[in-house]
């Protein structure tokens, strides 16, 4: 090595010969190892203690090159350069453990002393430089040296290499920053999850305090809300029985005034029952507790049935009610009818409380449809004061009415608008208003339905059916004529229309209008009508045409009477319901040979159903005796079935005008048997009106899914019961009963019993409820005396077992038939028993049970004392109502006999009865025990019973006298 390229000082100084044999040896190796392809940098450097000072005794050109200067400024250049250093300590001889430790270049001075320090112990070091070049890049170079120390020259002496790792330690790096965020991610994650903890712990805090509130807040809605419907209920109650007071006097001959005064009261029992179901409607909207349904229904009866509601009134006030439904409204919409007659209601309500003359017309038209949905406009139109425009945008707000003298006078909460509004907007729909003081005013509403798409050839098939027929329509007002013909023209009808009757009569009797008109449709309300030459006029042209209905107003007899004598052939109320009007033409113009009906008595306002035949499903006998002996009465032939599989069976293989049908019955109940029937037998015209001792709310629902169409409350009130019957297949339903086979007459009535010391029965209303039959009431009292005889034993049982569901059927069962007979005191204390069965409180069962025993007693002693009074007048009475020879041969009484047979067959409750009744006194004494046995199982409807004990005195029958 040439002395210009020696950068140490060792070899030319006063050193000890060791070292510098130790030097030169080393220098010679590193220029040979230098002189190879390897990689590395071989250095060999000194470090003097005393002066603390570091040279290079040997640095190859490699390491000059690196580091961008000459050989002899190596160490001060690196030094300077050196960014930071990683020194490794060993923890062992394996180097298995490795802890590095970073010095930054502040710190590199201070850490030399113990770098050399370590290398004497070990006898080697190792870190790894980060430098910065001339260039500016860093570069980092990993230090590999053995540490000779010469303590005689206080000399160290490292022999190494520097390898450069820049990318290893830039992935290092990278790996390190890396993990560095993965820990400070880690620091965060866990930081957020304290957090999160914290703020979890807090809204749990706040969530039970919310709930405890919200809680609260229902306790108290519910307190109000079940103090409402107390009050509501406490206050209706006496109220119904001021109206109903009120008409019972008013039927009465009275005075002028007399007749004032109770006008007086009754309207305002009416205002305040309206007052009160507005205040419990609003408060169910705040509350958010008003249900909505969502059924199928037709909009036409909702309409209709509303309209009825106003019919007295209307004729009273001697205004016109027109409703007009469009052609295109579906027949079937889905939603909630009851909302719908709600708003129907308050909105013609309030038409009729501000119009004192004129007309008020409802009108139901499709607004657009979209695929399955079909919205509806309903208007509301009235000919009364009107509202001012500046009123309009207060007008739906709660407790808000328009401040003037001239509505002043009519009163009101100022509910019902708003009420009205909230449910449309529930309903998803929009309400408004158009009206000028003095010339009436619009409410409408548009609310979009469900509903089935409808085809083109069904929508067709009425016109199609009538397109060949013209008809007259002869009615004063305008608005009526006018959605008169437009009805009629949309079902095909060429349709001429007029005012008076007299242009009826000059247009029917016109040369070239001889014998057009099929169909004549005039209003008696007409003034010409008063005219003795026009109502002559009007009768001859009746006579010449198919069909003549008379158009009367509800109430007026002499509309009624007028018709009659003008000869028409059938007459309707206005205003006009379209399904019967229909129904009338179809019968009338279906047959092609079309001859003139005959004209139809007037209306019987009572309950009588003459050739009808009804289905009676009642799986208790008591209740089953009571529902067929009303039905009875009224003229309809019953038949029965115990369960919800006979009612099934009866109706696959039987046609009946109705079935009425108990809700909770065992096997099958009342609602799963209405669906089978309307879902396997397409009984989709058969009128289903079901029967339950619960209120109609908690049912109802159920009821429609299952295609039922009525529903009456238990226990059965006759007039209730007979106007579901009219409403839904009406009186004269085509279907002939069997006469009785023994034609008998009544016998006279009981004298009156007295009802006062017979605590326990309302004898009134249970006369009533059967048609004042009191033999058969007695008759029903005895069985249902004997009936529960065991009730409370088992009941004790039952409750003694926890057996609730079973004793809760059992005082259902009970409650029903005891109502059924009048026997109130006994219904009540049987539903309380009921309830707390449901609610499985055993201790307030017992406690109950003993409280029903107790009524049951009374009922049975004042039972015993009725049905005594009862057979002590037949004793008296003279008269043979067996309407039976006593002289009767053998074959008569086989006969007779055999047709007793084919009506338990047939399970003919009337006809059975008959034939038992006349049997009865004709069996030998022998068989006196079979015959009471046949006579309780026909009164029970136990027909396959009877039948047994029917083939035993057949088998015998030669015994008989």
């Amino acid at each position: 090595m040439e002395n210009k390229d020696y950068p140490g000082k060792i070899l030319h100084g006063n050193y000890s010969h060791a070292l510098k044999t130790h030097v030169k040896e080393n220098i010679s190796r590193l220029i040979a190892f230098e002189k190879t392809l390897t990689p590395v940098i071989p250095y060999l450097s000194a470090w003097q203690e005393q002066e603390n000072a570091m040279w290079y005794e040997f640095a190859g050109q490699r390491f000059s090159d690196l580091m961008g200067c000459p050989i002899p400024d190596l160490a001060d250049v690196f030094k300077n350069r050196i960014v930071e250093r990683r020194v490794y300590d060993y923890q062992d001889d394996n180097h298995h453990q490795i802890q590095p430790r970073r010095l930054r270049q502040p710190e590199l001075t201070g850490s030399r002393k113990g770098l050399r320090k370590q290398g004497e112990k070990k006898g080697q070091v190792e870190a790894i430089y980060k430098v910065q070049l001339a260039d500016g890049d860093i570069a980092w170079l990993k230090d590999q040296a053995t540490v000779t120390a010469f303590k005689q020259d206080r000399i160290h002496v490292s022999s190494g290499c520097l390898t450069l790792v820049t990318k290893e330690m830039e992935a290092e790096e990278a790996l390190r920053k890396a993990q560095q965020m993965l820990r400070e991610k880690a620091r965060a994650l866990n930081l957020a999850k304290k957090i999160q903890e914290e703020n979890a712990a807090r809204l749990s805090g706040a969530i039970k305090q919310v709930e405890a509130a919200r809680k609260e807040a229902e306790k108290a809605n519910k307190a109000k809300s079940e103090f409402l419907a107390v009050i509501s209920h406490e206050i209706r109650n006496p109220m119904n029985g001021i109206v109903g007071t009120c008409d019972l006097i008013m039927a009465d001959d009275l005075s002028r005034q007399q007749t004032e005064y109770l006008e007086i009261i009754r309207s305002s029992a009416f205002s305040l029952l309206g007052l009160i179901n507005d205040i419990l409607d609003f408060s169910k909207i705040e509350a958010g507790k008003l249900e909505f349904q969502e059924v199928l229904f037709n909009v036409r009866d909702v309409v209709e049935d509303v309209s009825d509601i106003f019919l007295e009134m209307i004729t009273r006030k001697n205004l016109e009610l027109i409703v007009d439904i469009d052609p295109d409204v579906p027949e079937q919409v889905m939603a909630d009818p009851m909302r719908l007659r709600q708003i129907l209601i308050n909105l013609i309500s309030n038409a009729l409380k501000f119009t004192r003359h004129g007309e008020i017309i409802i009108r139901v038209e499709p607004i657009r449809c979209e695929n399955a949905v079909i919205e509806l406009g309903f208007r509301v139109t009235d000919t009364g004061i009107g509202i001012a425009p500046e009123h309009f945008d207060h007008l739906f707000e709660s407790f808000t009415q328009i401040n003037d003298a001239k509505t002043r006078e009519y009163g009101g909460t100022g509910l019902g608008l708003a009420i009205c509004r909230q449910i449309v907007e529930m309903m998803n729909g929009t309400i408004g208003v158009d009206s000028q003081p003095g010339q009436g005013s619009t409410f409408y509403f548009n609310v979009p339905f469900k509903h089935e798409m409808q085809s083109r050839k069904d929508r067709t098939q009425t016109s199609a059916e009538f397109e060949s027929y013209s008809a007259l329509v002869a009615v004063e007002n305008r608005s009526g004529r006018q959605a008169l013909v437009h009805l009629l023209e949309s079902w095909g009808f060429d349709v001429t229309a007029c005012k008076t009757a007299s242009q009826a009569v000059d247009l029917i009797s016109a040369s070239h209008h001889s014998a057009l008109f099929h169909l004549v449709v005039m209003d008696m309300g007409v003034t010409d009508l008063e005219d003795p030459a026009v109502f002559k006029d009007v009768k001859s042209m009746v006579e010449s045409v198919d069909l003549s209905i008379a158009l009367t107003r509800m109430g007026k007899n002499d509309d009624v009477n007028r018709s009659r004598d003008l000869g028409f052939i059938r007459s309707m109320n206005k205003p006009v319901k379209q399904s019967i009007l229909k129904n009338v033409v179809q019968n009338t113009f279906r047959n092609t040979h079309r001859t003139r009906p005959d004209p139809l008595p007037a209306e019987k306002n009572d309950a009588t159903f003459s050739n009808t035949r009804i289905l009676l499903v009642e799986d208790n006998a008591i209740n089953r005796k009571i529902g067929s002996e009303m039905l009875r009465i009224a003229g309809v032939a019953v038949d029965t079935a115990n369960n919800g599989l006979e009612a099934i069976e009866k109706v696959q293989k039987n046609d009946y005008a109705a079935v009425l049908i108990d809700i909770q019955m065992p096997h099958l109940d009342g609602i799963e048997a209405s669906r089978i029937i309307r879902q396997q037998f397409s009984k989709t015209r058969l009128p289903i009106i079901a029967m339950s001792a619960h209120a109609k709310a908690d049912n109802w629902k159920a009821c429609l899914e299952a295609g039922i169409n009525d529903y009456v409350l238990k226990p059965i009130s006759r007039n209730v019961l007979f106007t579901a019957l009219k409403k839904q297949i009406g009186p004269g339903h085509p279907f002939s009963v069997p006469e009785s086979v023994f034609p008998c007459t009544q016998p006279p009535a009981p004298p009156e019993t007295d009802t006062k010391n017979l605590p326990g029965l309302d004898i009134e209303d249970g006369l009533e409820r059967l048609g004042g039959a009191a033999p058969v009431y007695a008759e029903i009292l005895s069985d249902f005396c004997h009936t529960y005889t065991g009730f409370h034993q088992e009941m004790n049982a039952l409750i003694n077992r926890s057996d609730f569901k079973a004793a809760a059927d059992l005082s259902h069962s009970l409650k029903g038939a005891s109502g059924n007979v009048s026997a109130m005191a006994l219904f009540e204390s049987v539903k309380a028993l009921e309830q707390a069965c449901r609610q499985k409180n055993g201790q307030d069962a017992q406690s109950l049970l003993g409280q029903v025993r107790e009524a049951y007693e009374t009922v049975c002693r004042s039972a015993k004392q009725f049905c005594a009074q009862i057979n002590a007048f037949k004793k008296e009475e003279k008269t043979d109502t067996s309407c039976l020879s006593t002289d009767v041969s053998v074959g008569e009484i086989k006969d007779l006999a055999r047709s007793l047979m084919d009506s338990l067959d047939q399970c003919d409750p009337v006809v059975s009865e008959t034939l038992v009744q006349k049997l009865a006194p004709l069996v030998h004494d022998t068989w006196k025990k079979e015959m009471t046995h046949l006579t309780a199982a026909v009164k029970n409807y136990q027909f396959e019973d009877a039948k047994k004990y029917m083939t035993r005195l057949m088998e015998k029958a030669g015994d008989w006298k």
